[in-house]
Parts: C-alpha cells; structure tokens; sequence
C-alpha cells in the first residue's frame, strides 16, 4: 500500500526488476509484488528506468484511481472515502476529524508501517490526503522559505488556498507550527498565493512512549497565515 500511494501521489518506487524470465500478461500466478510490477511494465501501465517505476501518464494515473475506487477494494476504498473527508476538516479547520482519520488510517495499516521515523507518519498521511490529488498538485520534502516544508498541497482551482503540513514524531503541534512560520515556509508560500486571503498551515504529530510500547493519538493544529512577518 506504501508503494501504491507513492505512485498514486506522482513519485517514483524504487525496485529492480529482472526481465530475462519476462513476467508476460499471460501469466497466470504472479509470484510476488515484482512479477506484478513486471506484468504492469510489459502491458505499458507502468514505467521503468533506472531501477525505478512510476506511472507514466495523467490518463493512466486517473484509471489507477478509478479502479482504486472500485468498492471490491474494500479497505482502500475507505481510505480513499476517509481522504475526501480529511481535505474537507483540513479545510474547515476540523481537527478532531481530521485526528479520528489519521488514528483509523494507521489502524488499517499497522500491518504495513511503523512509526520508527517521520516518513513513516509522511506515508499514513499521503493516504488521509489521496483525494486531494484532484485538486492539488502534492509534494514532499518541497524547498520553501529556509528549508524543506514537509508536505506541500498547491492548488489547482483559483478559489483554493495552498496547505503546508509540517510532521512531527513525539513533539508537540505548537512546535510544528512555529517551525512552518519561523523558517518562512508560510511567508515564501504566501508570496506566491496572495490572492487567496492566505495560506493553511497544519500540524501533524505523534507521540510512542518507547518505557511503554503505548501508541498515543495523533494530535493535530490548523490556522490560517494571512501575514507577511
């Protein structure tokens, strides 16, 4: 599910595929993720170069997720039904919604992920926010102001407000915001939407007591930069 995300979101996945035992569309049992993979290349589903494989097309990218919605997909549908509403709260400066999503959204894939490091946070929330890639053009680790904005969601549609989410593992949200305002991520954003009557600025955060092994809720903290500092 991190991989499918990954593509979903635009961003390539690292993988090295052998193609002397081509995997052939008309191969019954795909052994493993990498025959799929294969199988995707060959049919031109997906691309790959450099020992990296991304979807080639906008047109192809919108019938991954069309098929993603396809209610036989059971709990990826939800996730994708949940990420409508956590645009909808981000927006509506909704945190406890936006905090009941995140918890269900890493519930569903405790499987998959732990939280050893922020990316990990950064994978559960490409998934709470995978409806925005309707009408947001998302990046991570994006280079704004003096240093990396964590996520970036730049709007498509003129009447949207950009959104900067800073992630944070075992530190409070107040932090978080203060890091988005003090190293001018807001500000540089601003500049370049400043016709939008400001910019939304979000704090993700977790807490793992490591004494305990006791995951904690994910806390959460949305305001509205309208200010040049």
């Amino acid at each position: 599910m991190e991989d499918v995300a990954k593509l979903i979101n635009g961003e390539s996945v690292e993988v090295t595929l052998g193609f002397n035992n081509e995997y052939t569309a008309d191969k019954p049992n795909p052994r493993n993720k990498k025959d799929i993979y294969a199988g995707l290349v060959t049919l031109g589903l997906l691309c790959y170069h450099n020992n990296e494989i991304r979807i080639p097309n906008k047109e192809i990218n919108i019938q991954y997720k069309e098929e993603l919605e396809n209610p036989n997909f059971g709990e990826v549908t939800i996730l994708i039904e949940n990420s409508s509403t956590m645009l909808k709260a981000t927006k509506e400066f909704d945190t406890q919604t936006m905090e009941a999503i995140l918890d269900d959204t890493h519930q569903a894939q405790t499987s998959l992920l732990t939280y050893n490091n922020e990316n990990s946070l950064a994978c559960v929330v490409q998934f709470a926010y995978l409806s925005a890639l309707e009408d947001y053009i998302v990046r991570r680790e994006e280079p704004l102001g003096k240093g990396f904005a964590d996520v970036v969601l730049r709007p498509k549609k003129h009447s949207d407000k950009a959104i900067i989410i800073e992630l944070k593992k075992d530190s409070s949200c107040e932090e978080a915001i203060e890091q988005i305002k003090n190293r001018d991520y807001a500000k540089a954003l601003l500049k370049e939407y400043n016709d939008r009557g400001g910019v939304i600025i979000v704090a993700i955060c977790y807490e793992f007591d490591t004494n305990q092994k006791t995951k904690k809720n994910h806390t959460c903290k949305v305001e509205l930069f309208n200010k040049e500092m």
